[in-house]
């Protein structure tokens, strides 16, 4: 290691911070020592981001704290960035990226803001960036609009842009802290072992890493210590190695050791019955960006599972099926009636009794400042109707039943949206459409950044809708999710159905063989490990 390692790198001591009466962070404290890789893992809500975005300067705590940093010691509130000059980067869950500039422009938007340059050499930094893309074995156009990229491109992009935080600190002689939030959510099982490879290449030059996941066994897979935090309070802090995998999830969801808890969806034993007056979803040769003549039926009752490697084409399926995105070609029957996929809308989609959650639920799915009441009773807001006048009242308590049915906590219709945890407004979302029992139910990463307690939820949303008689498309890229709420899993490959997997013989093996089959070679992040060796 290139420091000495005497007390830890980053140390956080009594952190408080409330929102309303509530307590996100109840007296925490956190320490990540040298070359460290410190697990922090909790359900939605449990405080983790919050945590993150006090040591960003985001938030402020509520109470004296102390903060350690080598030669440093702080107890006021941080300003907005300020950590950054100590050698702290950071990856948040939502990318903190900007749509409408450019790759360079995000790349380099923290170096921006505190190198205060008259000018620019566009040419040059462009150069630059192809450059260092390169080293990080990613094929990325440095003057594209980030907006257009797949989302694990975007993500590829936040990384690298932490990782050269990392390297500009280290060469100014400060220690550095890689704080990563959901950041491998993203990408697929390819990348993640590059994101593996890099953690590690960061430790083994003596910066910590603050590594935030629902994943527990990537937690256990990359990580030295861990510490669970559980409405708002640290829980349990301890080495990977004295964990396992049933005491992590029995800490996240109870707070204790050895309490049993499926963290995964049973399989089901039999294939449902043909719901009666239900009509089955058939695709025939749908064609688009990355997909090519992509062919699939799903039966009422049916959970039909969709997946493959990230950025194979699996993910655009859905978007195509509910007219989210325009295919080039393509025929959807929907009970006889014969729909061209090209002139396939949202509206029609929803005119033929078909709803779409999709995968990015902040951006595309609600309206965070709106209340759940205005989110939620979207849809069936005419039956709050009565003589040309909107019955208040009736729609408020009419939304109260519906998300304690669907177990939306907190279940006040008037809170806003954006302010419950991302399990909750998953599930909030759900509800939105489900209490309109449609016919075809089209799913994209219903569980991504969901804690495992809200995961049981949504499968048993999932599995309910289908025994009213949908016919659902599980779209996802976890394996195991897939294969074991699934009835039947399509598999997609370099835009194509690779196989199509029946019901006794699913299992994660075979998705994977599948999947890779036919799979380009995914960007190596390893690669940026290269990027350290001069650090």
């Amino acid at each position: 290691m290139t420091q000495a390692s005497s007390g830890p790198l980053l140390s956080i001591r009594n952190l408080t911070k409330y929102f309303g009466a509530s307590a996100a962070l109840d007296d925490v404290s956190l320490s990540v020592g040298y070359g460290e890789i410190r697990g922090l893992v909790g359900q939605n809500g449990s405080g983790k981001s919050t945590l993150i975005k006090c040591l960003a300067g985001y938030h402020s705590q509520d109470l004296e704290w102390h903060l350690e940093l080598p030669g440093k010691e702080l107890t006021r509130a941080l300003h907005p960035g300020e950590i950054t000059a100590f050698g702290v980067a950071f990856v948040h869950q939502d990318l903190g990226v900007l749509g409408d500039l450019s790759v360079l422009e995000n790349l380099l938007l923290t170096e921006f803001s505190n190198d205060h340059r008259r000018y620019i050499g566009w040419r040059k930094e462009r150069a630059k960036a192809r450059e260092i893309f390169k080293q990080f074995g990613l094929d990325l156009d440095p003057a594209a609009k980030l907006s257009t990229l797949r989302p694990v491109e975007q993500a590829q992009v936040a990384i690298v842009r932490a990782v050269l935080q990392l390297r500009s600190a280290k060469q100014a002689d400060h220690p550095g802290v890689l704080v990563l939030d959901e950041a491998t959510t993203f990408l697929d099982r390819a990348g993640r072992e590059g994101m593996y490879d890099l953690l590690r290449a960061v430790a083994s030059e003596g910066s910590g890493v603050i590594f935030v996941s629902h994943d527990i066994n990537e937690v256990l897979k990359v990580c030295d210590a861990v510490t669970v935090l559980r409405d708002g309070r640290v829980v349990a802090d301890a080495p990977v190695s004295e964990l396992t995998h049933d005491d992590l999830v029995s800490l996240i969801v109870t707070g204790k050791r050895g309490v049993e808890v499926i963290s995964r969806p049973a399989r089901r034993e039999t294939l449902p019955a043909a719901a009666t007056g239900k009509t089955s979803l058939e695709v025939e040769g749908l064609s688009g960006d990355l997909l090519n003549d992509v062919s699939l039926t799903v039966r009422p009752g049916e959970i039909v599972g969709v997946t493959g490697i990230v950025g194979s084409g699996w993910e655009l399926v859905v978007e195509y099926l509910c007219g989210a995105r325009r295919a080039e070609s393509g025929t959807c029957r929907l009970g006889g009636k014969s729909i061209d996929l090209e002139a396939m809308s949202p509206d029609k989609a929803l005119a033929l009794s078909m709803v779409y959650v999709p995968s990015d639920r902040l951006r595309e799915a609600i309206v965070p400042d709106l209340s759940l009441r205005e989110n939620v009773m979207q849809p069936v807001l005419e039956n709050a109707f009565e003589k040309g006048r909107l019955r208040l009242r009736r729609l408020t308590n009419a939304c109260k039943d519906v998300l304690e049915h669907y177990a939306v906590v907190p279940a006040e219709p008037a809170m806003p949206m954006g302010l419950l945890s991302g399990g909750n407004q998953q599930k909030a979302v759900l509800a939105k459409w489900l209490q309109t029992d449609p016919l075809y139910v089209l799913l994209n990463e219903p569980t991504q950044g969901v804690d495992i307690g809200a995961r049981q939820r949504i499968y048993e949303l999932v599995r309910g809708a289908a025994a009213r008689g949908a016919a659902v498309v599980y779209a996802s890229a976890d394996w195991e999710e897939v294969a074991g709420i699934s009835d039947r899993v399509v598999v997609i490959s370099e835009g194509r159905v690779a196989e199509r997997i029946e019901s006794a013989d699913i299992s994660v093996d075979a998705i994977a063989q599948a999947a890779y089959l036919g799979m380009r070679r995914s960007a190596d992040l390893s690669k940026a490990a290269a990027l350290l060796e001069d650090l």
